[in-house]
């Protein structure tokens, strides 16, 4: 794939391209439009895409720690299994210590995703799949978590 390390393409409409391999680590995507852009085995790891529009956009085998997604639409995100190329949600995908604050990301699949230490303040979760996702140590708080599926151990901020 190619190499797009640190590369700044913020504000960009980049809709419907194929990044399928390429190394994003560190990019800056800000307010940017990849709808239905392809990034099946990309690097994004530590890559910046605050408000961007991902409506539809492939994820197949990305490495996403780390990145910035905050106030993002991810609504519906489409990532697939890598072993079979299914849609399979955030199959074993690696969101660890990623910003997701205020993204919109209703209806996505994280069944067997690490969000270990994950920021998902003010996120917008409904009818998410949360249950065999790893969650340890990540921040919920104005999360909004309509019909999701969660796992049993996850404890719920209550509003004080």
């Amino acid at each position: 794939g190619r190499d797009l390390s640190n590369v700044d393409l913020s504000g960009v409409d980049l809709s419907a391209a194929d990044f399928t391999g390429a190394n994003l680590s560190g990019a800056k995507l800000r307010r940017g439009s990849f709808r239905f852009a392809k990034f099946g085995e990309a690097n994004l790891t530590g890559a910046m895409m605050p408000r961007c529009d991902l409506r539809g956009a492939s994820f197949r085998g990305a490495k996403m720690a780390g990145v910035d997604l905050s106030a993002s639409n991810l609504s519906p995100m489409r990532l697939l299994d890598p072993r079979t190329g299914e849609e399979k949600g955030l199959w074993a995908s690696d969101l660890s210590g990623a910003d997701l604050t205020g993204a919109v990301m209703v209806r996505v699949d994280f069944s067997g995703a690490n969000l270990a230490g994950c920021k998902l303040d003010g996120a917008n979760l409904s009818y998410a799949q949360l249950a065999s996702a790893l969650i340890a140590d990540a921040s919920w708080e104005g999360a909004i978590l309509e019909k999701a599926v969660l796992p049993n151990e996850m404890k719920i901020p209550q509003a004080s």
